[in-house]
Protein backbone atom coordinates (compact mmCIF):
# COMPACT_ATOMS: atom_id res chain seq x y z
CA UNK A 1 0.00 0.00 0.00
CA UNK A 2 1.60 3.54 -0.47
CA UNK A 3 0.55 6.90 0.30
CA UNK A 4 -1.80 8.16 -2.85
CA UNK A 5 -3.49 5.05 -2.19
CA UNK A 6 -4.08 5.84 2.14
CA UNK A 7 -4.65 9.51 1.12
CA UNK A 8 -7.75 8.38 -1.22
CA UNK A 9 -9.23 6.27 1.33
CA UNK A 10 -9.23 9.25 4.14
CA UNK A 11 -11.03 11.68 1.33
CA UNK A 12 -13.27 8.85 1.28
CA UNK A 13 -13.73 8.75 5.01
CA UNK A 14 -13.30 12.75 5.87
CA UNK A 15 -15.06 13.88 2.84
CA UNK A 16 -12.10 16.57 2.45
CA UNK A 17 -8.74 16.76 0.94
CA UNK A 18 -5.46 16.74 2.40
CA UNK A 19 -2.65 19.52 1.70
CA UNK A 20 0.77 18.49 0.21
CA UNK A 21 3.65 19.97 1.13
CA UNK A 22 6.89 18.46 -0.20
CA UNK A 23 6.20 14.33 0.59
CA UNK A 24 3.66 14.93 3.30
CA UNK A 25 0.46 15.57 3.99
CA UNK A 26 -1.97 17.08 6.34
CA UNK A 27 -5.92 17.04 7.28
CA UNK A 28 -8.77 15.74 9.32
CA UNK A 29 -8.04 12.65 11.14
CA UNK A 30 -10.07 9.83 9.49
CA UNK A 31 -10.07 8.40 13.22
CA UNK A 32 -12.26 10.41 15.15
CA UNK A 33 -14.48 13.43 14.36
CA UNK A 34 -12.18 16.19 13.29
CA UNK A 35 -13.07 20.12 12.67
CA UNK A 36 -9.32 21.32 12.63
CA UNK A 37 -6.74 19.28 10.82
CA UNK A 38 -4.77 17.34 13.32
CA UNK A 39 -3.92 14.52 10.79
CA UNK A 40 -0.75 13.93 9.45
CA UNK A 41 0.71 11.22 7.12
CA UNK A 42 4.22 10.93 5.01
CA UNK A 43 6.70 8.42 3.64
CA UNK A 44 10.15 7.59 4.92
CA UNK A 45 12.85 7.25 2.53
CA UNK A 46 12.63 3.02 3.22
CA UNK A 47 8.97 3.50 2.04
CA UNK A 48 7.44 2.94 5.80
CA UNK A 49 3.91 5.31 5.29
CA UNK A 50 4.33 7.12 9.06
CA UNK A 51 0.52 8.49 10.40
CA UNK A 52 0.22 10.87 13.29
CA UNK A 53 -3.06 11.97 14.76
CA UNK A 54 -1.61 15.79 16.90
CA UNK A 55 -5.49 15.19 18.65
CA UNK A 56 -4.53 11.47 20.64
CA UNK A 57 -5.67 8.84 18.01
CA UNK A 58 -3.43 5.99 18.51
CA UNK A 59 -1.91 4.52 14.71
CA UNK A 60 -4.04 1.43 15.66
CA UNK A 61 -7.24 3.56 15.60
CA UNK A 62 -6.39 5.16 12.54
CA UNK A 63 -5.66 2.00 10.52
CA UNK A 64 -8.90 0.35 12.18
CA UNK A 65 -10.76 3.82 10.44
CA UNK A 66 -9.59 2.94 7.22
CA UNK A 67 -9.84 -0.82 7.45
CA UNK A 68 -6.01 -0.93 6.70
CA UNK A 69 -4.16 -4.30 7.97
CA UNK A 70 -0.93 -1.82 9.96
CA UNK A 71 1.70 -4.27 8.48
CA UNK A 72 0.88 -3.34 4.93
CA UNK A 73 2.43 0.11 5.78
CA UNK A 74 5.82 -1.32 5.86
CA UNK A 75 7.72 -2.01 3.21
CA UNK A 76 9.92 -4.44 2.63
CA UNK A 77 12.85 -3.20 2.94
CA UNK A 78 12.04 -1.69 6.16
CA UNK A 79 10.66 -4.61 7.61
CA UNK A 80 14.22 -6.09 6.07
CA UNK A 81 16.29 -3.71 7.85
CA UNK A 82 13.81 -4.15 11.04
CA UNK A 83 14.48 -7.59 11.52
CA UNK A 84 18.38 -7.62 10.52
CA UNK A 85 18.54 -5.36 13.58
CA UNK A 86 17.13 -7.01 15.91
CA UNK A 87 19.41 -9.91 15.74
Amino acid sequence: MNVAEILQCIESKTGHKLRGSGHSYSGLCPAHKDKNPSFSISQSNTGTILMHCHAGCTFEEICNSLNIDSKKLFSIKSRKDRVHLSR
